[in-house]
């Protein structure tokens, strides 16, 4: 009977409606959580290649390793702050 509707399914509509929504914003906070862990691998590559450093290597590799870990730090920290623009 196209007269008869029940409450209950305007409440079901509402509540899938803020459902939706709330999906929505742990799927944003999970690509952004994604994003950040990116960002701390890059960054924990500058500290190995700047660890690494450390051991006895030819002269070559000792002036190439730290130029990786500036790179990684460089590229690590731009990554962040286009992940967080200034408001």
């Amino acid at each position: 009977m196209p007269d008869y509707e029940l409450k209950e399914r305007g409440q079901a509509a509402e509540l899938e409606n803020k459902a939706q929504e709330k999906f929505a914003a742990g799927e944003d906070a999970n690509d952004k959580g994604d994003k950040f862990v990116l960002a701390t691998v890059i960054l924990a590559n500058a500290l190995f290649f700047g660890g690494i450093n450390q051991l006895p290597h030819s002269m070559l590799v000792r002036r190439i390793l730290p130029g990786f870990a500036a790179a990684f730090c460089v590229l690590g920290v731009g990554y962040i702050a286009l992940l967080n623009p200034a408001p």
